[in-house]
C-alpha cells in the first residue's frame, strides 16, 4: 500500500488527498537464481592397496548473469567411508573451475558427493555419481 504525501500545508485529509492510502496491489517476486551447472569426470584408481590414486575433476559453470565466470567453493559432503580416514577428498575454497582433487587425496572406488557454490551469487548445486571410480 502507498500513502500520498502532503501536497499543501496544512494538509486537509479527504480534500488534498494527503494521508490517503491506495488499495493493496498484489505483485509476484520471481525466483531468478541461477545455480551452477556441474559435471564430473574421474581417473580410476589403479592401486591394489590403500594408497588410492584416483582423481576427480569437477567442472562448474554459471551460464549468465551475476556469477558468470566467478570462482567456486567445492565441498565434499560424502565419500565412500563417510568421515573415515580411508578415503579423502579435499575441500577447495575460492577456486576456478575446473577443479581436480590433488594427488595427495586418497580417491578410491565408491560414491562421492560434492556441493559446488558460486561465490558471487551463493547459489549451490550438489552433484553425485554413484558409479564413481569402480575398481
Amino acid at each position: 500500500r502507498a500513502t500520498r504525501n502532503p501536497v499543501v500545508f496544512p494538509p486537509t485529509p479527504g480534500i488534498t488527498g494527503s494521508g490517503c492510502f491506495t488499495a493493496p496491489i498484489p505483485f509476484v517476486i520471481q525466483d531468478r537464481r541461477v545455480a551452477p551447472s556441474v559435471s564430473l569426470s574421474q581417473v580410476a584408481n589403479t592401486s591394489c592397496d590403500g594408497n588410492f590414486d584416483g582423481q576427480i575433476t569437477v567442472t562448474a559453470s554459471t551460464v549468465s548473469g551475476p556469477g558468470a565466470g566467478a570462482n567456486y567453493d567445492f565441498i565434499w559432503t560424502n565419500d565412500p567411508d563417510g568421515a573415515g580416514p580411508l578415503f579423502s577428498a579435499s575441500d577447495a575454497l575460492n577456486q576456478a573451475s575446473p577443479y581436480s582433487t590433488p594427488n595427495t587425496d586418497l580417491i578410491g572406488p565408491g560414491s562421492y558427493t560434492v556441493e559446488v557454490t558460486n561465490l558471487v551469487t551463493a547459489c549451490a548445486t550438489t552433484s553425485m555419481d554413484p558409479s564413481w571410480l569402480r575398481k
